[in-house]
């Protein structure tokens, strides 16, 4: 059998995987609902052991035992996080989440990832604004960035961090990708100004190597200046953001993908008033000065 056939085998039963995780990961959700429902623990060790256990003896070649076990050590890890994940969005449709920006940022799209769409969200002009909102108990909870893959941490956060008495409840990782835009039927070679956030203009600095007509001008948010430019209704003008914030906003991708790095990523945390615990938590934070 050549290597194409074996290939073609592979991808047909990894379709039928696919298929079978997404009916387990359903009845999943269900155990994760009733146990919020019935005040029950997320990680239960002697069911996960039991599960483990069983499906190992059902292997019919022994030497795979290692690598069977592996699996679904790791099969559990991903169902307690997706239960945890259906606990917290339920219950994240009585909280009220801040994030920094306009809709159509990727704060906003950090906060819907961490408390789902049916989450309530409200936009807030500033980093400080978001910790103030939560401090005063104005908002339940807000999502604020603190470090990029390739430009690194957001010292103006770990400032505010320092500063209010709030405790970090969970983290996330959302994928940028940067897009230029700008007016409806304008191009590259129409812009003669980008307006974003001054970490999104440093992640896309090739881009601007490559298009030195273009000057960077910084702004307070990259949806924030996307909704500006729509305002502005004037073709020399662009701004680096998402491709939600052109959707929401009816402006042209003139360039998708600009950032540097491919892979370009931000972590996001979650602020809140009181200290989350449970037993899936397996990460400590420590801000200190010298």
């Amino acid at each position: 059998m050549d290597i194409i056939n074996i290939r073609n085998k592979i991808n047909g039963i990894d379709k039928k995987i696919t298929n079978l995780f997404e009916e387990r990961m359903e009845l999943v959700s269900e155990v994760a609902r009733y146990k919020s429902l019935n005040n029950m623990k997320i990680f239960d060790p002697e069911r996960e052991q039991e599960v483990i256990k069983v499906n190992l003896s059902l292997l019919k070649d022994k030497s795979l035992k290692p690598y069977a076990e592996e699996f679904f050590e790791d099969l559990m890890k991903v169902s307690k996080k997706y239960q945890k994940n259906i606990i917290l969005i339920d219950s994240a449709q009585d909280m009220l989440i801040g994030y920094q920006g306009s809709e159509g940022s990727y704060g906003e799209a950090a906060a819907i990832s961490f408390f789902g769409t049916a989450s309530k969200r409200r936009n807030i002009e500033s980093f400080e604004g978001v910790f103030r909102a939560v401090s005063s108990g104005e908002i339940d909870e807000g999502v604020i960035p603190v470090e990029n893959s390739s430009t690194g941490g957001l010292n103006d956060v770990f400032d505010l961090l320092r500063e209010f008495e709030l405790y970090i409840t969970g983290e996330i990782k959302i994928k940028i990708g940067h897009c230029l835009l700008g007016l409806k039927g304008s191009s590259i070679d129409d812009i003669k100004e980008v307006y974003s956030h001054p970490q999104a203009l440093k992640q896309c600095s090739d881009f601007f190597k490559n298009n030195p007509h273009i000057r960077a001008l910084e702004y307070s948010n990259t949806a924030t200046a996307a909704r500006d430019i729509a305002l502005w209704k004037d073709k020399e003008k662009g701004a680096i953001a998402s491709k939600r914030a052109a959707e929401l906003l009816s402006l042209d991708i003139l360039s998708d993908n600009i950032q540097d790095w491919d892979q370009n990523s931000t972590r996001f945390i979650a602020i809140g008033r009181k200290m989350s615990l449970d037993d899936n938590i397996n990460k400590t934070s420590i801000l200190f000065t010298t």
